[in-house]
């Protein structure tokens, strides 16, 4: 959201504009300010985890792009672009990947699934984990050429 989205959304919301500042004279304007700013993150919200997950990124990795990007949130299909976000995103997606490695790696032991009360990892869902890996590092090799 850039400084001007929010001076819109301020005026649009009552406040008093003099040229120089922008200023709330009732708190029900800032209530209404408020309340479009929250509809607008929200709306780029969606709009980054729609991109996202046409990308074919799971929830979980969803989650974690979101939470690397901080409050900085670019609207439209686009929203994955920037050299910084797109850095971001590959590390929470690579964080995502190392989580579910690590998590299948345990439950690959009997043990540790009976002592925690998860059920063992199956080979299919082993397999499909092995080429999610395999998938990941092919992009990145394909990337770094």
């Amino acid at each position: 959201m850039t400084r001007e989205d929010i001076i819109r959304m301020a005026r649009i919301a009552g406040a008093h504009d003099n040229g120089h500042e922008v200023r709330f004279v009732e708190p029900r304007y800032l209530a209404r300010f408020a309340a479009l700013v929250a509809a607008a993150e929200r709306e780029a919200l969606a709009d980054y985890a729609n991109a996202l997950a046409e990308a074919g990124w799971s929830a979980g990795a969803i989650a974690d792009a979101i939470r690397a990007r901080g409050s900085k949130f670019p609207t439209g299909a686009s929203a994955a672009a920037s050299g910084e976000d797109r850095h971001k995103i590959a590390r929470a997606g690579h964080d995502s990947l190392m989580r579910e490695i690590r998590d299948a790696l345990r439950r690959t032991d009997p043990a540790w699934c009976a002592v925690n009360g998860v059920e063992q990892i199956s080979d299919e869902e082993l397999e499909e984990l092995i080429a999610r890996v395999e998938d990941a590092v092919e992009d990145r090799d394909g990337k770094a050429a």
